[in-house]
């Protein structure tokens, strides 16, 4: 396993656990309404024919209505099992409302590089990198790897992604049951991450040279899409475990750049760095 030098946050542990237990539900619920898809549609059937009976004036009016309240009335039924289920899961573990969707998605992006990697890697969490003039930018995630160190940008939102400019991202936000509404444009992750990595490659020239520091974007909604092409800049993942199998591959038989000692070493200097930054920042 990866080691994590530092953690996300102090609920990272608490939000893994409710993922696993959330996903097993929606997968249960999903099993349950393919078994039962014929009493569902049952329950419409009846409801279109007493809607027609009923509004036989103004049919098919009556049918369409009766068959959507029909179909509302068995998918309850089959599903309020698993709503019950999920509303003892908030209840088991009440912090997650506190918990922002940003932080769920880097939750799993640090979840699925610890089990993905080998022990020669390492992960640093939500760190502080200094920037020109004084200022400061704040990165998901750094993984330092055999062959270089990735800087990640992780978005945890639903919608297609497509490119618009090298600053914009055209976003076709998405409810929860895949209807697209309305266009908007979005600051590009790539170009953030872009940045990220262009102030810690030239912090780190003050140390090490020769370093690779390759920008990534992972998008880990299970109902986000990026749609444009695989950009050679900074590439972009639609889920977590695209990057991981990525990186493995990447990876694979490469001379490491760095001894796992001197790899451990310069992840401890980033952390004392995000201290220092950190501390700055409050005084």
């Amino acid at each position: 396993m990866a080691k994590v030098v530092k953690r996300d946050f102090d609920l990272e542990d608490e939000v893994n656990a409710y993922e696993i237990k959330q996903s097993r539900i929606f997968f249960e619920r999903r099993k349950v309404l393919n078994e039962k898809s014929k009493e569902v549609w049952t329950f419409a059937w009846v409801g279109a024919l007493i809607g027609t009976v009923i509004l036989f004036p103004i049919f098919p009016l009556g049918a369409i209505v009766g068959g959507g309240i029909g179909y509302w009335i068995g998918w309850t039924k089959v599903t309020n099992p698993h709503k019950r289920r999920f509303i003892e899961l908030q209840q088991e573990y009440p912090n997650i409302n506190k918990v922002s969707k940003g932080k769920i998605g880097e939750s799993k992006v640090s979840r699925a590089i610890e089990k993905g990697f080998g022990f020669d890697y390492f992960l640093i969490n939500d760190i502080t990198l200094p920037t020109n003039k004084a200022g400061s930018t704040q990165v998901d995630h750094i993984l330092i790897g055999r062959s270089r160190i990735y800087c990640i940008e992780t978005k945890h939102i639903t919608g297609k992604f497509y490119p618009f400019s090298d600053s914009q991202w055209l976003w076709y936000p998405t409810q929860s049951r895949g209807n697209v509404k309305k266009k908007t444009y979005m600051k590009s992750p790539a170009s953030q991450s872009i940045f990220h990595a262009k102030h810690l490659s030239n912090y780190l020239k003050k140390y090490i040279e020769g370093i690779p520091v390759q920008p990534v974007v992972v998008l880990t909604h299970s109902g986000s899409e990026w749609k444009g092409k695989f950009r050679d800049d900074c590439y972009i993942f639609n889920s977590e475990s695209e990057f991981v199998t990525y990186v493995n591959l990447k990876e694979s038989n490469k001379k490491p750049f760095l001894s796992k000692r001197g790899s451990e070493r310069l992840a401890d200097h980033l952390v004392e760095l995000n201290r220092r930054m950190k501390k700055n920042t409050r005084d």
